[in-house]
């Protein structure tokens, strides 16, 4: 496995929790940004080696309470406000964007309260096939 890949499934796997209907973070996830953050430098530091540009989508998500009209706009709410925890200017390899999936990726089937709070997540979903660095940098 190369080490892009062994960062995506890194990320892949990170899980930033949220409360109920909330678009700010649980308390206690500083450790799992702080985790984030590590692998997202090294991703960024190997696309700067390689000469690439890799594409990170911030994958929010939301439990099944609710209707689409308003998971699916908190799943999006939810990934901005993580972006806005990531220091950018530190990762310049990097491209990333925000994007809302409601309910349609559960981490658990969400039938009951603790399989709700694994879903109610941010998510990361790193593209290693973006085209390389132009030469103006």
């Amino acid at each position: 496995m190369s080490p892009e890949s062994r960062l995506a499934l890194a990320l892949a796997n990170v899980a930033l929790l949220f409360p109920k209907g909330e678009s700010f973070l649980d308390a206690g996830q500083d450790p799992a940004i702080a985790d984030a953050v590590r692998s997202l430098t090294a991703l960024n530091d190997l696309a700067t080696l390689r000469g690439r540009t890799y594409a990170v989508d911030i994958v929010g998500h939301a439990d099944t309470d609710g209707p689409d009209q308003v998971n699916s706009p908190l799943s999006l709410a939810r990934s901005d406000a993580v972006l806005k925890l990531l220091p950018l200017d530190r990762l310049p390899a990097l491209t990333f964007a925000p994007v809302g999936v409601g309910v349609a990726e559960p981490l658990s089937p969400g039938s009951t309260e603790v399989e709700k709070t694994r879903n109610r997540r941010v998510s990361f979903r790193v593209h290693t096939d973006v085209a390389p660095q132009d030469s103006r940098q």
